[in-house]
């Protein structure tokens, strides 16, 4: 009886900690077809950069906004910024930046008709305009989907262009990538890619003072064009003379773009979006992570998710303990979001699913941060009635809504992989396992983590046999992963003295 009521005090004293972190789960509709792609703390609360319809303004034209909420999820204000000419568009998700000196950029585009220019926004500290750039307005398309600060202190925009009028506004395009010095005035600008589609969706500063675009190309496939799309890499110098490029993706079919791109703390780099797996009528995907090193090349590929019409990675960011966090969309009928957090080597530890308010239809969650007290902040829109969406949850992925269990949902990385006990299960010193179709005397590989992702035990050609030695665990729930081959198992571990 003891045990039991340590172990629950325990477990009560996880949620207590955790619900100190305020969540909320709101969405916004201050305007019409609201979509919010970025978001950055702010002061005491959090900056989110979409699009949408302003009423007031330009009720016939699409315009940026710029939404404040506060620490709790209360609307604190808005901007729109735009014209009654143009449509103006924000980019991809972490289109908007921070810079040292407390002004912010976001890129984007603005059209009239079929007629699309770049666009580079600076604001101030209040979201003010100081100045707006256009890029390429005498093209029939530019676009410009992200944007960095360059190592001199300037601008790298990246996105798509072309120049003439055969199909699309984008067809036979070009990876673009724009060069700027402070104010926002061109230095050079630079085309990559082949002779078919290709586009520019991210931009990030590498190890060695260059730089890698990702995007997509439907220029390097060798069958039919609307099934050979792929990922798109670019590594440049900082001059953006190119100086390798690389394309992933299955040879038989289209597998989308490459969404984001995260350097890691060891130096390599994390390219994330989707892997088509099979064709029937429509494509199917998983989401994929590519783990990848200069010199060495790809050190791990990785699916995950169900496969679906559009399951797909949009977002990653690293935590101080090397851990991973994404967000992670998949579409049956309609699109549902959650949050996925992994190990660094990219085993899946928790995954979180999440429902917009009032939003019945496509719910797509796109950046997540993680914000200063350890838990995440991400931004969203839902439809049918279409509404800028805001998550915050603590560090276990745990909104407002519905309430949590704060347990990890576990998954098998393949589908064999099922069917294993802990015995004792509380464990005080040592923990045995027992799987199903796994034959006696084989060796494993047997990894431990803690409730925050962190690796606390790892054992290579372990008799599974034998006994783990949990000694050196603190009391508290872990997460157990024993690798047999091909197959992989997982359960939860609940150490009690």
């Amino acid at each position: 009886m003891k045990r039991i009521v340590s172990i629950i005090f325990f477990i009560t004293l996880v949620v207590w900690v955790n619900s100190q972190t305020i969540r909320f789960n709101n969405t916004y509709d201050p305007f019409i077809y609201g979509t919010a792609r970025s978001i950055i703390e702010y002061g005491d609360g959090y900056i989110i950069v979409g699009g949408g319809l302003d009423s007031l303004s330009s009720p016939n034209k699409y315009e940026l906004i710029v939404t404040c909420v506060d620490s709790i999820g209360e609307l604190k204000w808005y901007k729109s910024f735009g014209d009654t000419i143009y449509n103006y568009y924000h980019g991809m998700h972490s289109s908007l930046k921070r810079l040292d000196n407390g002004n912010f950029i976001v890129a984007g585009a603005r059209a009239n008709n079929e007629i699309y220019a770049g666009v580079l926004y600076m604001f101030d500290e209040n979201f003010d305009t100081l100045w707006m750039k256009t890029y390429f307005e005498d093209t029939t398309g530019t676009i410009f989907y992200n944007c960095i600060e360059a190592y001199d202190g300037g601008f790298l925009l990246v996105g798509a262009s072309k120049d003439d009028l055969m199909g699309g506004v984008l067809e036979h395009s070009d990876v673009i990538l724009v060069k700027t010095d402070i104010n926002g005035n061109m230095e050079w600008a630079k085309r990559y890619g082949g002779d078919n589609l290709d586009w520019g969706f991210q931009v990030e500063k590498t190890f060695d003072n260059g730089y890698l675009l990702g995007g997509y190309t439907m220029s390097f496939g060798i069958v039919a064009p609307g099934h050979r799309g792929e990922w798109y890499v670019v590594k440049i110098d900082s001059l953006g003379n190119q100086q390798f490029e690389q394309h992933y993706g299955n040879p038989n079919y289209d597998d989308g773009f490459l969404s984001d791109i995260l350097p890691t703390s060891d130096s390599s780099y994390l390219f994330i979006g989707s892997k088509a797996i099979y064709y029937d009528v429509f494509p199917y995907y998983q989401g994929r992570i590519i783990k990848f090193k200069e010199g060495e090349g790809v050190i791990w590929d990785k699916l995950y998710g169900n496969i679906t019409l559009g399951t797909t990675f949009v977002s990653i960011i690293e935590l101080e303990d090397n851990s991973l966090v994404a967000t992670h969309i998949e579409q049956e009928y309609s699109n549902r979001s959650f949050l996925r957090k992994f190990t660094s080597e990219g085993d899946s530890l928790w995954i979180r699913s999440y429902d917009a308010q009032g939003c019945t239809y496509d719910q797509i969650l796109t950046q997540v941060i993680q914000t200063e007290d350890k838990g995440f902040a991400i931004a969203g829109y839902g439809y049918v009635d279409q509404k800028i969406w805001v998550v915050k949850t603590d560090s276990l992925g745990c909104d407002s809504v519905g309430g949590c269990d704060y347990t990890f949902i576990n998954e098998n990385i393949l589908p064999e992989g099922k069917g294993m006990v802990l015995y004792p299960n509380p464990a005080n010193k040592h923990v045995k396992c027992q799987m199903s179709n796994v034959r006696c005397q084989m060796l494993g590989v047997v990894q431990i983590y803690d409730i925050q992702g962190r690796k606390r035990i790892e054992i290579r050609d372990f008799d599974l046999e034998g006994e783990i030695d949990v000694s050196g665990l603190g009391n508290g729930i872990y997460f157990v992963r024993v690798i047999v081959g091909t197959k992989v198992f997982s359960e939860k571990l609940v150490i009690q003295r």
